[in-house]
């Protein structure tokens, strides 16, 4: 899927004509925004005629990332996708798209349950503002509806299995989930820098899946430079945007999860298995030797000066860890090459299977509130939507690389490797006893006693997590409480 997505991207950075497809049955040829004739699946939906009802999606309200659920904006190249959508979903179905703004939807719709009611069809909230939603059950199983078909084309069918739980699937990510991808972490990478000090191309050992951990570290350590006199680090191989970056590396290139789930689809703590136990202290040692030293720098807070972002910006690191949200700010400022690069692998295992570490405070799922006035309806708009917005995420990216210094297709197409597999660790997402912020992130306060990992730089994780099992246990139980079967 990877492979053929990125194929599709380069495609559509490249094409100014259409390219023809042949069409095989079952299949509905049509050209998307860029001019590119696509083959699509068939629609999973019957033809139905909706007498016009209007679809209400309650949205998250973002001044950063363009709205997934309606624009009128023909101007920009996502509202007109999104325009283009809409319409096609009225001229099929005669079903009209409203959105309801709002800086925590999910919220609104656990008041609104209290009163048994629910005034939108559908939501797309943040991860992290669905939390507690989640816990208060106000929301269908959605491989229960009607119309709903998760295995259908639009849906993210590795990252929706990661977020069911017990076999229910109240939460889900697809094509529609556009916020998701503005949420995505990736690796900034200097590479007038890099070829300052090495004669590696980049761009073509990423296309080769020869992109590791084990080479960014000796790139990391190769690029720092030292002030032999005050000893103070004048330039840094790696900046992070945040302390969550080190427990993206521990996700995206050594598989580490706080939670995986067994033959019920129940979650459960890796780390109560003695050798999950033993593969986090030997990763996160292995991590250490690039977190443990002067090469890298986190600032610790937001008010912190410099921040990773003007580090990286005034040409002051090699590589820079951030979610895909700051490259208009790396766009309008730098003044080198730059190129966009997914999370490196642990090894070469000779594919270029990379993955893609999300920021759940921004990233965006979609929900069917369970007080929602007609499930069918909802079911089948949300099923249109998803099936229909397969040209969102190529024009995200496509515009992502219209500005200098990501100009060409092989940026395009390692943009794509960054930004399309991720993986969902329902032990980070709902974080149970705070064991991702505690061991894997930051405690705040300097005087709150035993420091995370990457602040106090020191492999203290069998203290950190015996300090912690107990309540992680008894929040992870409570939650369970509300899947039964």
């Amino acid at each position: 899927m990877k492979r053929i997505l990125a194929i599709l991207l380069c495609l559509m950075m490249c094409a100014g004509v259409l390219i023809s497809c042949s069409k095989k049955e079952g299949t509905d040829t049509t050209v998307n925004t860029s001019g590119v004739e696509t083959e699509e699946v068939k629609s999973s939906l019957p033809d139905m005629d909706w007498g016009g009802r209007v679809v209400r999606v309650g949205e998250q309200s973002s001044s950063s990332e363009p709205s997934a659920v309606f624009s009128d904006d023909m101007t920009t190249a996502l509202g007109n996708v999104v325009f283009v959508r809409n319409a096609h979903i009225k001229d099929m179905y005669n079903i009209e798209v409203e959105v309801v703004n709002s800086s925590k939807p999910s919220d609104e719709v656990v008041k609104e349950a209290m009163a048994g009611e629910s005034s939108v069809d559908l939501l797309i909230d943040t991860v992290s503002n669905m939390k507690g939603a989640l816990a208060q059950g106000v929301f269908c199983d959605l491989s229960a509806l009607k119309y709903v078909d998760l295995n259908g084309k639009g849906w993210n069918k590795d990252a929706n299995r990661r977020l069911s739980i017990r076999h229910y699937q109240y939460v889900a990510t697809g094509d529609l989930s556009l916020r998701e991808k503005g949420g995505s972490y990736v690796i900034y990478c200097n590479r007038d820098k890099l070829e300052a000090i090495s004669d590696i191309d980049i761009r073509q050992t990423v296309l080769d899946g020869k992109w590791t951990i084990e080479l960014m570290q000796q790139l990391v350590k190769d690029a720092t430079v030292i002030d032999t006199t005050s000893g103070d680090t004048l330039e840094y191989g790696l900046t992070n945007g945040d302390n969550i970056a080190f427990f993206n590396f521990l996700t995206t290139a050594y598989g580490l999860s706080i939670c995986e789930k067994d033959d019920t689809d129940t979650p459960y703590f890796t780390f109560d298995n003695p050798t999950m136990y033993e593969s986090a202290i030997n990763a996160i040692d292995d991590l250490l030797k690039m977190y443990a030293s002067q090469s890298t720098y986190t600032p610790r807070y937001s008010t912190t000066t410099p921040s990773a972002l003007d580090t990286f910006i005034d040409d002051k690191a090699l590589f820079m860890s951030n979610v895909i949200q700051r490259l208009s700010e790396v766009k309008s400022n730098v003044s080198f090459i730059y190129t966009v690069l997914p999370h490196p692998k642990y090894e070469d295992d000779g594919t270029v299977q990379y993955y893609s570490a999300k920021h759940y405070s921004w990233c965006t799922l979609v929900a069917v509130p369970y007080f929602a006035p007609d499930p069918d309806f909802s079911g089948f708009a949300l099923q249109a939507l998803t099936e229909n917005s397969s040209d969102l995420t190529y024009t995200y990216v496509e515009e992502q690389c219209k500005l200098k210094g990501s100009y060409d297709e092989i940026d395009y197409q390692l943009m794509g490797y960054a930004l399309v597999d991720v993986f969902y660790d329902l032990g980070a997402v709902y974080n149970w006893g705070a064991v991702k912020t505690w061991i894997f992130t930051d405690r705040y306060d300097d005087a709150s006693g035993i420091q995370s990992i990457p602040v106090g730089k020191v492999n203290n994780f069998a203290t950190l997590w015996a300090a912690d099992k107990a309540l992680a246990h008894l929040e992870l139980e409570e939650f369970l409480a509300n899947f039964t079967e």
